[in-house]
Parts: structure tokens; C-alpha cells; sequence
């Protein structure tokens, strides 16, 4: 049977209500007496609120792979649930094994499962105490990051702050937006260099040159100058609560929210054209993933080509007469070919007590 969804507040914990009955059976209690039953608990628990009704006819509990079953499941995995409510705990598996594997799973994605039989005289009232004790504090934790995101939103709105340390070539007075004179030339230097088709290590050297350096102290790093020119806000667009497909850790709220764009908060240090075409720059750039520590490569995105920026990746080559193989790190930008030659630029990285050194040898075949 299908499933049905209902409207939910954006503070309340969303409650998905799983109800099955086997094969033909009158002994077996109907969908819909399992249905209200659940909903009748709902009514205990205010901030409790249904979301969605999972249902399955003349279906058997001994095995997983039932249709709305894994629908409910894989709607906890993608986090758009907070409890699933069943009766019995044998409407969700008759298996033992199962069952117990489905609640650690379940509670492995943040969910909470509460069966009606769990408030009988033969359940210890601790456990069913404890579990709504625990309801009711990821209730209390979601209200007060609920109203703190709506207080957050409205201030982007209105062209205000919604907290957190000004970037760089910024300040705030009374939470509004004003260029740090001493500080944004830094920032038009950047866009300036990058939107001429310069590298990251030739900006670098010219803010070096010119004195400028972090508020740290220190000189700016590949890491800082990407994050500075993918920031809208140098441009006079506050984004928050900004919808990019990727899952917030910790932000449960984030996707009952909309995302908030003001275009006039903030005094833009780059005009919106510069932006735009240092985007389009950046996004014709090579990168490449950080590599875990058991990749052969464990330099990949960690170091990058001086010309361009661009993140470096590995080459297994082989060389000497010993044939023996080597590993190198090349950019993936400075690879020409034509039809009478082939010129390639090969960056090979050794390491030394001062860190990461890279030499560059050109050769043509």
C-alpha cells in the first residue's frame, strides 16, 4: 500500500507511523486499528507530530525486504525522520535477529523507535521513560535551533549579521556590513591577479610584496585565497542557510528552512562581473580530492602547480635501467599536445626536513 505525507511543522519531531499485517489472518489486527492506535499515542506527546504512514497488507514480518518497510528506512538514512512508531514491535520484524538489527540501524541514522507494547506492565517503565525523556530533549535542542535560525534568517533580511566573525576585508558595527579600508585592497589585489589568468603563487608573491597578510599575522595560504574567491559576499550578496545539495552535519533544521539571499547587505568590495568571470576561471581549474593516508598518493591535495593553483595529482612512472617505479605528482594544466610534439611539464615532489619542496623539469619527446 502507499504511503501517505503529511504537512509538519519545522520545530516538532517528524514521526513516520509503520503499520504491516500478514497474510490473511483475522486474529491479526487491521492496518487501520494499528494506525489509530499509534496516533492515539501521538496525542500524549505534543511534540510528536506525524509525518508519514507506512502501511503493508498481507505481508510477512520475517523478512526485510518488504517495499515500504525499505522506503521507511531509507527515508531515516537520508535523515527526514526522527521517530517511527509501530504498535507492536513485531510489526516491524517477527525475526528476532532482524529486528534487532533494524532498531541499531535505525538508531544509527539519529532515529528513534517507539512501539506501543513498550508501555505494558511486562516492559520496565525505565526504558519507555527514558526513551520519551530522550524525545523530548532532541525536541527542546531542535526548538531553540529553530527560533535561532528564524532570528538568524530575518537579520540576513533586514541586511544585518547573523553572527560569526566579519570576513576578511570587513567589519560590523551594530551587526551591519562595513569595508575595512585596510583590509579590501587585499581582496580587489586577489580578484584582480586571479581574473587575469594569474596562479595562486603569483598572488601570493604580490601580497607578500605588498605587506599584506592574514589577520593572524601570517601569509595567505591556497586554502584561504580559494575560500576568499568563492565568498559572495564580496560582491554585496549575503547568502545564508545556502542550499548546495550537501548534507549539514549537525544542521537538522537547514532543509525545513528556505535559503535567504540579500543582493543590497552588504557594501560590494568586487563588482558582480569580476566575480562572475573569477568563477568561471576557478571552475576550469583542475582540483582534485584530498586522498586518504592509504592512497599511494597521500600528497594529492595537499599540493599545488605554482603556475596555475591548480591541486597536483599522482604519476606512477617507471625509469633507470633498473626499470624500478617512481612516484610523482604532475598538474594536470601543463600538458600540451600537437601533432609534432609533446611537451610535458613534470612537477616531482621530495620531501625534507623544511617540508614539501617541488622541483620542475621540462623534457620533450
Amino acid at each position: 500500500m502507499n504511503s501517505e505525507k503529511q504537512n509538519i511543522g519545522t520545530d516538532k519531531l517528524r514521526v513516520s507511523i509503520y503499520a504491516r499485517k500478514s497474510a490473511p489472518d483475522e486474529r491479526d489486527t487491521s492496518l487501520e486499528t494499528q494506525i489509530a492506535n499509534c496516533r492515539e499515542f501521538l496525542n500524549d506527546y505534543p511534540f510528536l507530530q506525524e509525518y508519514i504512514v507506512y502501511q503493508e497488507d498481507d505481508v510477512s514480518g520475517m523478512f526485510t525486504d518488504r517495499t515500504e518497510y525499505q522506503k521507511m528506512l531509507n527515508l531515516a538514512k537520508s535523515g527526514g525522520v526522527d521517530v517511527i512508531v509501530v504498535m507492536k514491535l513485531d510489526r516491524l520484524n517477527r525475526n528476532y535477529a532482524n529486528g534487532e538489527t533494524a532498531i541499531k540501524l535505525l538508531n544509527s541514522y539519529g532515529c528513534f523507535v517507539i512501539a506501543g507494547d513498550m508501555k505494558n506492565p511486562e516492559t520496565p517503565v525505565d526504558e519507555f521513560t527514558r526513551g520519551i525523556l530522550m524525545l523530548q530533549n532532541q525536541y527542546i535542542v531542535r526548538l531553540i535551533a529553530s527560533d535561532t535560525m528564524r532570528v538568524e534568517m530575518n537579520n540576513v533580511k533586514n541586511g544585518l549579521s547573523a553572527g560569526g566573525v566579519a570576513p576578511y576585508g570587513y567589519t560590523t558595527i551594530n551587526k551591519r556590513y562595513y569595508i575595512n579600508e585596510d583590509e579590501a585592497p587585499a581582496i580587489r589585489v586577489i580578484f584582480d591577479k586571479i581574473s587575469k589568468g594569474e596562479s595562486y603563487s603569483q598572488v601570493i608573491t604580490e601580497l607578500n610584496r605588498l605587506g599584506y597578510t592574514t589577520r593572524n599575522g601570517q601569509q595567505f595560504s591556497y586554502t584561504t585565497l580559494n575560500a576568499m574567491l568563492k565568498n559572495e559576499k564580496y560582491c554585496g550578496v549575503y547568502v545564508y542557510n545556502h542550499k548546495d545539495g550537501k548534507k549539514k552535519k549537525n544542521r537538522v533544521l537547514i532543509e525545513n528552512f528556505d535559503e535567504v539571499r540579500n543582493e543590497t547587505a552588504i557594501p560590494p568590495i568586487i563588482d558582480r562581473k569580476n566575480f562572475d568571470k573569477v568563477q568561471k576561471i576557478l571552475k576550469q581549474r583542475v582540483t582534485m580530492p584530498v586522498s586518504n593516508l592509504n592512497s599511494p598518493f597521500i600528497l594529492t591535495g595537499l599540493i599545488f602547480c605554482k603556475q596555475c593553483g591548480s591541486s597536483m595529482s599522482g604519476v606512477s612512472q617507471t625509469g633507470g635501467r633498473s626499470k624500478q617505479k617512481y612516484r610523482t605528482y604532475a598538474c594536470p594544466n601543463h600538458r600540451e599536445k600537437n601533432r609534432q610534439t609533446l611537451l610535458h611539464k613534470t612537477h616531482k615532489c621530495r620531501l625534507s626536513r623544511n617540508g614539501c619542496k617541488v622541483d620542475y623539469n621540462r623534457k620533450r619527446e
